[in-house]
């Protein structure tokens, strides 16, 4: 996996565990300290995340830091 592919993984993860909480991008945005445009944009992959926000994000989401990273939904636990 590359660096480029671990990236979007994170995105992807990211905007899978809002969704699957039922929750709201900006109620985590909210949470994690984020405005709500760079959230938005890191989401879009528009701004790169960067490794201290994966952990706000996490801990937003209540999810782990592995979570974000898995590659796929074996990896996720699902």
């Amino acid at each position: 996996m590359t660096i480029k592919n671990t990236l979007f993984t994170v995105n992807r993860n990211i905007a899978r565990a809002i969704r699957d909480a039922g929750g709201a991008q900006g109620a985590v945005a909210d949470r994690a300290g984020f405005s709500r445009a760079v959230f938005s944009n890191i989401l879009r992959c528009r701004r790169k995340v960067y490794a201290d926000e994966v952990c706000q994000i996490a801990g937003a989401l209540g999810v782990s830091i592995e979570y974000l990273f898995a590659a796929g939904p074996e990896d996720r636990g699902a």
